[in-house]
């Protein structure tokens, strides 16, 4: 048995959970192609200027992918459990990220190295395919999460609550507000307000 089996197994329920079951021997293949990988809190896992050249599955931890902007820091993405993650134009288009990614918890991740990836999807088409239907399932969640700039901030805090409710609950509010585009303030306010009105029953 494979050492890490706990944590491949959560990755296979992932995949299957997409529609994509596997035989044994890609199972073995992707298995012999990757590692795992801890990280402390805080930590960074893709510095800013560095390329994307792995992909991570997040067996345990949350990880933010921030940006920076008008020399600022904010969270542009939140990831946890069961979740994918690159930085996108970095790992796509081989060139320097734009983004920095950072454990906010401690986290570990099965990581594949993108040639390996490459390989893997030349000789078993199935995953290729999967590749594919995880870049769709990603960019829908982004498009569905981009609509959160419209909102008050009111709005946007009950969005989360109500279709991201580990993430909103687990992370903590300076990180959440940062993602939320709010100051810490008035997260803060908002998320009492929420309480006091029930909002998290």
């Amino acid at each position: 048995m494979h050492s890490n089996q706990r944590e491949f197994t959560m990755l296979f329920e992932c995949f299957a959970q997409l529609g994509y079951t596997f035989p044994p021997e890609v199972k073995e293949e992707i298995m012999a192609t990757t590692y795992l990988e801890t990280y402390k809190k805080d930590e960074t896992i893709l510095p800013y200027k560095h390329v994307c050249e792995h992909v991570y599955f997040i067996t345990n931890g949350v990880t933010a992918i921030n940006i920076e902007l008008r020399n600022k820091e904010y969270i542009h993405w939140l990831m946890m459990e069961g979740d994918v993650f690159i930085s996108v134009n970095s790992f796509f288009f081989d060139q320097p990220s734009n983004q920095r990614i950072v454990a906010l918890e401690n986290t570990q991740c099965i990581v594949m190295p993108k040639k390996n990836q490459e390989e893997i999807g030349r000789r078993y088409p199935e995953f290729k395919d999967l590749r594919s239907r995880l870049t769709e399932y990603y960019y829908s969640e982004s498009d569905e999460r981009g609509c959160m700039r419209f909102m008050t901030a009111t709005e946007r805090c009950a969005f989360m609550f109500e279709n991201y409710r580990k993430l909103y609950e687990r992370v903590n509010n300076y990180h959440m507000a940062s993602f939320l585009g709010m100051e810490l303030q008035t997260f803060s306010r908002v998320k009492a307000k929420m309480l006091r009105e029930g909002g998290e029953k």
